[in-house]
């Protein structure tokens, strides 16, 4: 994981184009949620919504970052990158930016998500239903929080401090 995976946005509202830097790429409004509620399906996109209550529960103000090819959460300033969303007509594509370990592969197995871990892209990708989001609640707020938690530092720290990003999500990813 690189320190790029972490950066702070350029431009609020609703994210433009792919880097979220003002003219890169489609027009903010080109992208915004109704961009991703027409490639989609209600279903995902309420599964979407989900995955963002769930993440209120650690941060309050937490909204989403619409881009061209992907949603990323983002709280003032801090996007995190380590979180991927992708609404699609059959399900919320999900990637999470951490280290396979046997425990998150048999554990995410055993419950029967349908994960699989990408070794040449170092993150675990997951098609979540608006019904296995609900029915893992859980599961899913112990990985947000850990990833949003690895991204931001320490829970009361930033990512400057102590040690380095892909550090932290070994610790927090054991």
């Amino acid at each position: 994981v690189e320190a790029s995976d972490v950066e702070p946005v350029v431009e609020a509202g609703t994210g433009a184009g792919e880097t979220g830097a003002p003219g890169a790429g489609a027009d903010p409004s080109d992208t915004g949620r109704e961009f991703w509620a027409a490639k989609s399906s209600a279903a995902s996109m309420e599964a979407l919504d989900f995955v963002l209550e769930i993440l209120r529960e650690k941060v309050s103000d937490v909204d989403l970052v619409y881009q061209k090819y992907r949603i990323h959460p983002r709280s003032g300033q801090h996007i995190c990158r380590l979180i991927r969303l992708t609404p699609q007509k059959s399900a919320l594509m999900i990637q999470l930016t951490m280290p396979e370990t046997e425990y998150w592969s048999k554990r995410l197995g055993r419950e029967g998500m349908n994960a699989r871990f990408l070794e040449r892209d170092g993150f675990y990708r997951l098609n979540a239903t608006l019904e296995s989001t609900r029915s893992h609640r859980l599961l899913w707020k112990e990985l947000l929080f850990h990833l949003w938690d690895a991204s931001t530092g320490t829970d009361d720290g930033d990512a400057s401090e102590g040690p380095g990003l892909g550090d932290r999500l070994r610790g927090l990813f054991k």
